[in-house]
């Protein structure tokens, strides 16, 4: 008994290590989410542009295109200022924190198109790949970029009318990567 008491009192310790380290990852996490609140100077406005919520690996943002502040052009992947301004910061911090990215494009049903064969599910696709590459032209290193995809009309938001304009969005994942890259064990070539 004396022993299986001593591995149930390391188990618990060993978990309350672990919990620690959560509790510390999600208070960065929540400070990178108020900087972030910060630069983009969000108010405690009735529908916020940006929602931010942290997950146990990262953040997750929905970014929306709605009439009041609008991230694109109507019907263009176009950023506008706005949406330049937002996605700017957004590679700044991408950069500085080390995340990975995972980005996908969405939007409202009842879409129409002047182009032949343009669909929700074309604009989504444009509009992550125009944030990816603004991203990377402001500041993110390119092999961050995990995922860009484009989901069209196809995943509405809950308790959301399908032709609602929040359904007109980026959902932006950001995720906590290793500050350097584990060390090969492939020995290396000496200089001859």
């Amino acid at each position: 008994w004396g022993m299986m008491q001593d591995e149930i009192q390391a188990t618990q310790k060993d978990a309350t290590l672990n919990d620690q380290t959560h509790t510390e990852n999600q208070g960065y996490l929540r400070a990178i989410a108020r900087d972030l609140h910060r630069l983009l100077n969000i108010k405690d406005e009735q529908q916020p542009p940006v929602d931010i919520q942290i997950t146990p690996d990262g953040l997750k943002m929905t970014v929306y295109d709605r009439s009041k502040k609008p991230l694109f052009e109507k019907g263009t992947d176009q950023l506008t200022e706005w949406g330049t301004f937002v996605f700017q910061n957004l590679a700044w911090l991408i950069e500085r924190y080390n995340f990975q990215v995972y980005l996908e494009g969405h939007t409202p049903s009842g879409l129409s198109f002047d182009k032949d064969n343009y669909t929700p599910w074309e604009l989504s696709t444009d509009r992550a790949n125009a944030v990816r590459r603004l991203m990377e032209y402001y500041a993110m290193d390119p092999s961050k970029m995990k995922r860009v995809a484009g989901f069209g009309d196809s995943q509405p938001l809950a308790d959301v009318p399908a032709d609602s304009e929040d359904n007109q969005r980026i959902n932006v994942a950001l995720t906590l990567t290793q500050k350097d890259p584990p060390k090969s064990d492939t020995p290396q070539p000496s200089p001859t």
